[in-house]
């Protein structure tokens, strides 16, 4: 397949698709700012302003750009195996939960600190996905419904520790006490929030490129995805491979939920996330599940989001709307592949 081609198929699957589910996105998003009062350029311009307008803006839109890139990562592993990891959320919350009892309650030095803070989160949100990989194999019960379900717990389980054991020393607020200074990730363009996080991601998202795209694991990974009976007849244990991509995109998941806690909040609450692991979901496939594919995909969905703050502080209306955009991206994807 030569250059050309592959560019061509690429704009094809992936470019022209987005384009259209933007547009279409946008469009509903001007369409409801006017019912609620504001023009559409107003809309527009908020978005624009939110998501590119200065250097703050910018590095607003890569910090919301990471949790979603690196939880994304763990997406499209899973998916492409052929197992519907519904669950990135949850297993993002777990991840921040593991980082903030670590980044809270442990006492190490400094480079130790971050290091085991990151490390127990991916520890965390693999084991998360431990349940449905273990239900699936041994038991055969669809991944969709327990990922989902898992995510909700999830959500309790964070409630219930600000409220109990990491609730913040004062005892006035359901949050955690501030992570120590050393499990921290370093802020790369003070006074903005952007964080050694986002590079981290990047560098991830290449990796991964390599592993799933070059290597003979990829080559089997994918194969199970595509045809699990022919990937059982050429010798590849499905079963151990979709319990294997089930870990690793739980454990990038819950990479994600540290990296937040870590660069962006440093400190656990209710509602930590504004459900990156859902926006995750949308950012795999409107990558086409390519690693590399995620990175122009999540810093998207970044802008989107971080537009969308500005819809709320500029202009009074709901961030939801950002909603809206995020659902309009998967339409054009989802009549694709009805038709195929």
């Amino acid at each position: 397949m030569t250059a050309v081609s592959t560019l061509r198929r690429f704009a094809a699957d992936a470019l022209l698709p987005s384009a259209i589910g933007l547009l279409m996105g946008l469009t509903v998003a001007v369409g409801l700012g006017w019912v609620a009062g504001a023009s559409p350029l107003a809309v527009l311009r908020a978005l624009w302003q939110g998501a590119f307008g200065d250097r703050y803006a910018i590095a607003e839109t890569l910090v919301k750009a990471t949790p979603i890139l690196m939880a994304g990562l763990g997406v499209a592993i899973a998916f492409r195996c052929g197992v519907w990891n519904i669950g990135a959320e949850g297993q993002l919350l777990v991840g921040a939960l593991m980082a903030t009892a670590v980044g809270t309650k442990a006492n190490l030095p400094a480079g130790l600190h971050l290091a085991v803070a990151l490390l127990m989160s991916a520890l965390g949100g693999a084991m998360w996905a431990a349940i449905p990989a273990w239900l699936r194999v041994k038991r055969g019960v669809n991944e969709v419904v327990v990922t989902l379900l898992l995510n909700f717990v999830a959500a309790a389980l964070v409630g219930a520790a600000v409220h109990s054991v990491l609730k913040e020393s004062a005892g006035v607020l359901p949050q955690s006490d501030l992570l120590a200074p050393s499990a921290q990730l370093p802020a790369l363009l003070p006074p903005t929030r952007l964080h050694a996080g986002f590079p981290l991601a990047l560098l991830l998202a290449v990796t991964l490129h390599f592993v799933l795209e070059r290597t003979l694991w990829g080559f089997r990974l994918s194969a199970v995805g595509a045809n699990p009976l022919a990937a059982e007849t050429m010798g590849i244990a499905t079963k151990k491979m979709m319990a294997i991509a089930l870990l690793l995109s739980g454990a990038l998941a819950g990479l994600a939920g540290a990296v937040e806690v870590c660069g962006v909040t440093h400190r656990l609450f209710e509602k930590f996330s504004p459900g990156y692991g859902y926006t995750a979901i949308v950012a795999a496939l409107v990558a086409r599940l390519n690693a590399l594919g995620l990175i122009p995909s999540a810093l998207l969905l970044g802008a989107i989001n971080a537009g969308g703050m500005a819809l709320q502080r500029l202009l009074g209306l709901s961030p939801a709307l950002t909603w809206v955009i995020q659902a309009a991206l998967l339409l054009p994807f989802a009549l694709r592949w009805r038709s195929q």
